[in-house]
């Protein structure tokens, strides 16, 4: 490779500040600079390129993805093949492709490239359009793709596409100085140039990403005009006077937020929609405020990152928790088992954080992007390189098949954006390694190596040597080629700040006295908190680390040396900075020495000579982190951490016991933990052990096998002791039966009644679809279904649920005329109202044919439970329903029901449960248009929450049994993979809890 290409930046990472004289403050220094030795990392980087990078061209090859250039070039005949953005994977596998042919020449390879470039510039038409899909089909072409060029830019990812082509083109010219794939690039940056902008054609990318394509075509020519059409494709987003919106019907009724073109960019503040949209826009967002100047731009992005690290960020450094539309949700709304995570998102991510660094030079941007690389990206792909997550969830049962139809990591997807990029991420890691500024060098991550470093006057090698991540000892030798004068800027990470994420979203718990923690070379035999047998010692080697490096890594029972300074600047964070962290160690040249903390870099500005060393030690101790309370997937849970790296349950180290699921098995504070190294354990891997337990890092679960994994998990046991109360069809009468964790049924009173159906007013009273709930008056409260005719609910009180008092009927629709019934009652307090909402199922209209009469639910107000508020429809569908029950989550609200549509006793496309959402108690509840969640003939669900999954048990009334689904986001249902038993001939009715403590 050339002197003039290796002067340019290269990579995801990489940015070229020759053609350019404003840009990033702070410059990466370019990976063809870095060279990697890191055990962990260099296993990474050799596999994609021997394996990940050549296995991705072999499927774009069998995929049809590479013959659509060729046939669209007319260099062969044939239709095409796959989907509308399936060229953006070639050019993505292009640039990996590129980047390691600039650290390692392979003649191959580069042969192989120039063929495959001939194919592309032949498929290229003669005004510089690129789309493979359109110039192979035509007017054929599906909808989706538009009927003209740029006429559904919403969704037909044409400037996607391009986004990735500009981005590879760039990349292989400065690794190769060949300008055929570049000549494609900018014919096709041309065209876009003449066809978008004021006066012409004002539309902006469904898909985002050729921002941040064009910002590196500017900077690779200076070409203005390039630069300008990426500003304006920000500037026109949310510009309703200008264009129509973007939207798509299925999400949220066509709501723009998918896109992010609900508010013109500069007036976003909470990150919104498809996630991987939005990190690219965030991303070329940053680049347009480098490359400008404009500080709004920054100001902008920062908000919405701040919006991410504290309400929307995984502790694995994922985002995006939802399936549906593999977008943002709600702040807080993390859930575990249903997270969705998309590697390309953490991916983003990355992109977006370090380009925050860059433009503001603090290290807690730095600290999401380590976060993000070792959990949430690394987990995307395996030790093999050939077998890929999509999602990437925080917990498993062992059976979902949750990655696009596979349960663990799957060979390819339709979709295949994630392994393509993965293939051009990870060779452009050692560009993340270092940055800087006339007379600052920034040490960003910590990673073996040797770096070499052009400097304003001379240069200057840095060899790093350290164990990261298994170990916290970096030592680092500074060999200027004279004597230099620069300062030094060494990151402190955030998880040896007490401080794992910027703000207050994740915390660690206080750490156990130091005797109770320590290193362990073996097993360790304390009892099993599952099964209470005691694990069995086994003798384990310590790791091979590198020359200079301690065997046994720094721990919290390491006495503390010596401060790094008083100084201590994070941004973002809330009151009084934390301290550096004790026993955090910096020496120089064997001497410790002080020095302050500034933007989360340890600083040592010195004059520096060949040969001086510095060394930071990290203590690497077993943290146990808490989630924010508003963040209910993970309320009264704990994860584990060990230095940049989550830990997680694994069924292969942990077997499952008989119905109870990893994610129940309980950690609880008291347990003394231990890090060990497992030599045996996918190539070497510290592990974390305790009470029979085994934790390994999250990035390598699901290399042994489909099972179950839990990364957070309870503190204590469940508080909680399960109470059902329920009729029989032979007796509509009170019954209830007790369970210790919501699935086996226990009747209680020998199987007898506790209220047997009561005589008022001379007449025999039934109990059918018995709600109990404990109210806010200390005592239980029952309401039930006295008759399917009437305007009246059965209503009783006690405080023990054996003694009951106040039975009488309360004439909630007595005010509405032609009232048919009251059934199916419930009820909810409002602590915000200080009153009961008492909802039911009531038809109206005396009808004489039931099934034909229009069910809706009513709701009345009560604080006494004698006077009510005048009834008012809380939901109607616009179709017959009955059988609601709400359910809280976050800051909105499931009423959950049975459509009633049909004949009771024929199996018809309805007749099953859904669920209709509001953002107050009292509504408006709309439905979202989602699918029925269970078969035809279903009705009485009865939900409950246990360690923050969601149980729903449903009635086959027509079959005569009982399912169980379950579900942590109240969206996403599916069968319990454990074993359930409902008493006999019990009907609906509904499961509460007292505390186990009282129970017992």
């Amino acid at each position: 490779m050339s002197n003039r290409c290796l002067g340019w930046a290269l990579g995801l990472a990489q940015l070229s500040f020759v053609a350019t004289a404003q840009d990033y403050p702070v410059r990466p220094v370019p990976f063809t600079q870095v060279r990697l030795t890191s055990p962990f990392w260099q296993a990474r980087l050799d596999t994609n390129r021997l394996v990940t990078i050549p296995f991705a061209f072999r499927k774009c090859e069998e995929t049809g993805r590479i013959d659509n250039f060729a046939i669209a070039g007319k260099l062969k005949t044939g239709s095409f093949k796959g989907l509308r953005y399936d060229d953006s994977d070639v050019f993505k596998v292009i640039e990996g492709a590129a980047y390691t042919l600039a650290a390692q020449p392979d003649p191959a390879l580069d042969r192989y490239l120039d063929d495959l470039i001939l194919k592309i510039a032949a498929a290229q038409e003669p005004d510089g359009y690129l789309y493979t899909i359109r110039t192979i089909m035509g007017e054929k072409v599906p909808e989706s793709s538009g009927k003209q060029r740029w006429s559904h830019l919403v969704d037909s990812h044409e400037l996607y596409n391009l986004g990735h082509l500009y981005e590879a083109a760039v990349a292989h010219y400065q690794a190769t100085g060949k300008r055929t794939l570049l000549n494609v690039a900018l014919k096709s940056a041309d065209l876009l140039v003449a066809t978008f902008g004021e006066g012409k054609l004002v539309a902006v990318p469904g898909h985002q990403e050729i921002e941040i394509g064009l910002a590196k075509l500017y900077r690779l020519t200076g070409q203005q005009s390039y630069l300008d059409l990426a500003k304006f494709f920000l500037d026109k987003r949310g510009r309703s006077e200008q264009r129509k919106l973007y939207s798509f019907p299925w999400f949220n009724n066509g709501d723009p937020r998918y896109a992010q073109d609900h508010l013109p960019v500069l007036r976003q503040t909470e990150a919104v929609g498809h996630v991987v949209r939005a990190n690219y826009m965030y991303a070329g967002m940053a680049d347009v405020a480098a490359l400008t100047g404009e500080t709004a731009y920054m100001e902008a992005i920062k908000k919405l990152w701040a919006n991410v690290t504290e309400q929307k960020l995984y502790v694995t450094g994922g985002v995006g928790s939802s399936h549906r539309g593999e977008n943002y949700e709600a702040g807080y709304r993390l859930p575990n088992y249903s997270a969705y995570n998309e590697t390309c998102a953490a991916i983003a991510l990355v992109l977006w954080g370090h380009r925050l660094f860059l433009l503001t030079g603090e290290a807690s941007y730095l600290d999401v992007v380590e976060r993000a690389l070792y959990n949430g990206v690394l987990s995307g792909v395996s030790q093999s390189g050939n077998r890929f997550f999509y999602p990437n969830p925080l917990a498993a049962d062992g059976l979902r098949t949750f990655n696009q139809g596979f349960g663990t990591r799957a060979p390819w997807f339709q979709t295949s954006c994630c392994p393509t990029n993965l293939a051009r991420l990870l060779p452009s890691l050692p560009g993340y390694v270092y940055a800087q500024q006339p007379g600052r060098v920034f040490v960003n991550l910590y990673m073996a190596g040797r770096a070499t470093l052009s400097m304003e006057t001379d240069s200057v090698e840095i060899e790093q040597v350290t164990n990261y991540p298994w170990d916290g000892a970096v030592r680092l030798r500074v060999n200027p080629a004279q004597p230099t004068a620069l300062a030094l800027h060494l990151r402190v990470p955030g998880w040896a700040r007490e401080q794992p994420v910027p703000g207050n979203l994740y915390r660690y718990l206080p750490l156990p006295a130091p005797a109770k923690v320590e290193e362990d070379q073996a097993g360790t035999g304390a009892k099993n908190p599952r099964n209470g047998k005691t694990g069995r010692p086994t003798k384990k080697s310590p790791p091979a680390v590198p020359q200079a490096v301690p065997a046994t890594p720094l721990d919290e029972a390491a006495s503390p040396v010596v401060s790094l300074g008083a100084r201590v600047d994070l941004p973002g964070s809330a009151g009084p900075a934390p301290g550096p962290g004790q026993g955090i160690r910096l020496k120089i040249n064997g001497k410790e020495a002080v020095f302050p903390i500034q933007n989360g870099f340890a600083v040592v500005n010195r004059t520096w000579k060949s040969g001086d060393v510095v060394e930071i030690g990290l203590p690497m101790p077993v943290r146990r982190m808490v989630a924010n309370p508003q963040v209910e997937a993970d309320r009264e849970l704990v994860a584990l951490e060990r230095g940049p790296l989550v830990y997680c349950l694994e069924q292969a180290d942990n077997p499952v016991q008989p119905n109870q699921p990893l994610a129940e098995t309980t950690l609880p504070d008291t347990l003394t933990l231990k890090a060990a190294f497992n030599p045996g354990l996918l190539g070497g891997s510290w592990v974390v052990r305790g009470g029979g337990l085994t934790a390994v890092p999250y990035h390598l679960w699901s290399h042994r096998g489909q099972g179950e994994m839990a990364v957070w998990l309870p503190r204590q046991a469940d508080p909680s002791h399960y109470l059902l109360s329920y009729f029989r069809a032979d007796d509509e009468s009170l019954y209830l039966a007790h369970s210790p964790d919501g699935r086996t049924w226990l009747p209680l009173n020998q199987g007898q009644p506790v209220l047997r159906a009561p005589q008022l007013n001379g007449q025999k009273v039934r109990l059918r679809d018995p709600f109990i709930r404990w109210g806010a008056d200390g005592q239980f409260h029952l309401v039930a279904t006295p008759d399917r005719k009437g305007t009246q609910l059965v209503y009783a009180r006690s405080p023990d649920l054996q003694h009951w008092d106040s039975l009488r009927l309360l004439p909630v629709m007595a005010s509405v005329p032609k009232t048919v019934n009251v059934w199916a009652p419930e009820f909810v307090y409002d602590s915000l109202a200080g009153d009961y909402l008492v909802y039911f199922s009531s038809a109206t209209e005396g009808e004489t044919n039931f099934d034909a009469a229009h069910h809706r639910t009513w709701a009345v107000r009560t604080r006494d439970w004698r006077t009510f508020s005048a009834p008012k429809v809380l939901f109607d569908p616009g179709y017959t329903q009955i059988d609601a029950t709400i359910v809280p989550l976050g800051s909105q609200f499931y009423l959950f029901y049975k459509d009633e549509r049909g004949i009771s006793t024929e199996r018809k496309k309805h007749k099953g449960l859904r669920y209709a959402l509001a953002d107050q108690l009292g509504g408006p509840y709309l439905d979202p248009g989602q699918k029925q969640l269970t078969v035809p003939g279903t009705e009485g669900p009865m939900i409950f929450r246990r360690f923050n999954q969601f149980y729903l048990y449903s009635d086959h009334y027509l079959d005569g049994f009982w399912s169980l689904l379950q579900s942590d986001n109240l969206t996403d249902w599916h069968p319990t993979p454990h074993s359930f038993q409902i008493p006999p001939a019990a009907r609906h009715g509904s499961v509460f809890t007292v505390p186990r403590a009282a129970w017992e």
